[in-house]
């Protein structure tokens, strides 16, 4: 793609890039929502890292019962975001995380 601006050769000074950045973390908004994904993914990265611990090394499972005790994990997630997908379009933005929340 060609360039749409022409790039500024001066240097900002530090303490303008400081302001931007306080100005920038200082949304709350911009913050919530830039750690939603990381925060809704942790419980998934969690069981990814810690349930070959778990299910293995604690409850001496073999592979095969390991690769059937992720069958419901993986297939609760894949089955969930195709539902998703299918009501997304229909419900208004937020209303799938206000659902969400009920069961917990």
């Amino acid at each position: 793609m060609p360039e749409t601006t022409q790039p500024s050769h001066e240097k900002l000074p530090l303490a303008q890039m400081g302001r931007d950045y306080l100005k920038v973390f200082g949304n709350g908004r911009f913050v919530l929502s830039a750690l939603c994904i990381p925060l809704l993914a942790l419980p998934l990265m969690g069981w990814i890292a810690m349930s070959p611990v778990l299910l293995v090394n604690d409850l001496h499972m073999s592979a095969l019962e390991y690769g059937l005790m992720q069958l419901p994990v993986f297939g609760g997630l894949i089955a969930g975001n195709l539902a998703l997908v299918l009501v997304a379009g229909r419900w208004p933005l937020g209303r799938s995380a206000l659902i969400a929340c009920g069961p917990s």
